[in-house]
């Protein structure tokens, strides 16, 4: 599936509980750092434009704010409008525009009433896996509105109606995925409750408390799921292979092959297949090393068994990458208190003590778990192409990690291919990054804002507040 590249260049939002506007330019290039004082608004224009992106119409109803747009790279746009009728019912309009496209959407509180009605009704056999969207537990795919048709009653038939011009939108606009990363509630419920059912095999109605170990090991599964399907289309590119051998050979038969380009391909796969199996990648055997002299026919021969090699290569690579940025920044910090990580057969991402011993994940502290639940998520949960809210990463970083940080974002955000907004009191965090960082201003009085204090909690005091000193 090719990469989204279409991101946000601008936010603006209106009447942000009821007094405060702000127009946000995002940086292009992968992240952007929000400075703001406590009540500006910080975290409520990240999750505004959060669940804009996600098209959580029923949670964009209940949100203090009058209007709010996304525009993006390709000059498209996206935004809402919340607006009171009499009777205290509330409605929000949606409208995407692009090049010669335009789609609007209207859903209110008695709208809201009906979606969560009819999400309740639906069989065990479907799973929410965003607003809008279901898929099926036995293939994993979306499922269509003739199937979802099948459980509304007539009442419910513009939930339905509703859900097609989603649906519409998100294939037509190619607008990005929106993720909010909650700091201070990192290890509560990583990926929603129905991507724990999918791990540890229970129901997604059920309610229960997962352990640290548990809720550690929900993030550490997603690496070894993305490992286990690069595997899997290592082998059916080998199977492949296999299938058309023979027509290959008989295709470079005749092929004029330089002995020098054939030494170079084959030293750089070499190589590559030592990085690989450093992280238990390397899953097929370096073929046999080159002769000393090689005639015409082995030539052409060998080249074809190299084409084969750096193809069943070539989907561990990106993923190798990945691992390999996950493994450096966390050794970079487990390293001071002995401990370290490595890669097991299997793909389980493992940490051990000084002596080599394996140490579980739920030993690790506060803040190593911190660090390993947000980069594993970002490596290997969130869809390339997405728009990544982070709201005040400095909780649990020890001090020394917080000037790291941006460095290891910026680097994260490319390697995962993700837009980074993130919001912070750390002048730590910023650490001299002045030109991806952009300042929110409280637009109002002081006596305004006390007023109206009631409505975010974006007014209370938390830690990192003592370093903002912008």
């Amino acid at each position: 599936m090719p990469i989204r590249t279409n991101r946000v260049a601008k936010i603006n939002i209106d009447d942000l509980f009821g007094y405060a506007s702000h127009t946000l330019d995002v940086d292009e290039s992968g992240v952007t750092i929000i400075t703001a004082p406590n009540g500006a608004g910080k975290t409520h224009l990240m999750r505004l434009a959060t669940l804009l992106l996600q098209f959580d119409l029923p949670k964009l109803i209940s949100e203090p704010y009058g209007s709010l747009s996304l525009t993006f790279t390709d000059g498209s746009r996206l935004s809402a409008r919340r607006i009171m009728h009499e009777g205290g019912v509330f409605e929000v309009e949606v409208e995407a525009k692009g090049k010669g496209e335009h789609k609007s959407i209207s859903f209110n509180s008695s709208d809201a009433r009906l979606y969560e009605q009819f999400s309740d009704a639906l069989p065990r056999a479907f799973v929410q896996d965003a607003p809008f969207k279901w898929t099926t537990r036995l293939r994993a795919q979306e499922a269509s509105i003739e199937r979802l048709s099948m459980h509304a009653s007539t009442e419910q038939s513009q939930i339905l109606d509703v859900t097609r011009d989603v649906q519409y939108i998100r294939k037509t606009f190619g607008f990005p995925d929106g993720v909010l990363i909650d700091t201070k509630r990192l290890y509560e419920s990583p990926f929603g409750v129905d991507a724990h059912s999918r791990y540890s095999g229970i129901s997604g109605s059920e309610t229960r408390t997962y352990s640290t170990a548990e809720r550690m090991n929900a993030y550490i599964f997603q690496l070894r799921r993305q490992l286990t399907r690069a595997r899997r289309e290592t082998v059916d590119t080998s199977q492949r292979a296999d299938m058309n051998i023979a027509n290959r050979l008989m295709d470079a038969a005749k092929a004029t092959v330089r002995e020098s380009d054939l030494r170079e391909r084959y030293q750089k796969a070499v190589t590559q297949q030592e990085l690989l199996a450093r992280n238990s990648l390397a899953i097929v055997d370096a073929p046999v090393p080159l002769p000393t002299k090689m005639n015409p026919t082995q030539r052409r021969i060998l080249k074809v068994v190299l084409d084969d090699w750096e193809r069943r290569l070539a989907p561990l690579i990106p993923l190798n990458n990945k691992i390999d940025a996950l493994r450096r920044i966390l050794d970079d910090k487990l390293g001071p208190s002995g401990k370290s990580t490595s890669i097991s057969p299997d793909g389980e991402l493992q940490f051990r003590d000084l002596r080599g011993r394996k140490i579980r994940v739920g030993t690790l502290s506060s803040g190593e778990q911190h660090l390993v639940a947000l980069y594993t998520s970002l490596l290997f949960a969130t869809p390339s192409g997405s728009v990544v809210c982070i709201d005040e990463p400095e909780l649990s970083l020890h001090a020394a990690w917080k000037h790291d940080f941006v460095d290891e974002i910026l680097e994260v955000a490319s390697l995962a291919s993700i837009q980074v907004i993130l919001a912070t009191h750390s002048t730590a965090i910023i650490n001299g990054r002045w030109e991806i960082t952009r300042a929110l201003d409280l637009q109002t009085s002081p006596a305004q804002a006390a007023q109206e204090d009631h409505l975010s909690d974006d007014f209370d005091g938390e830690a990192g507040d003592e370093e903002y000193e912008l």
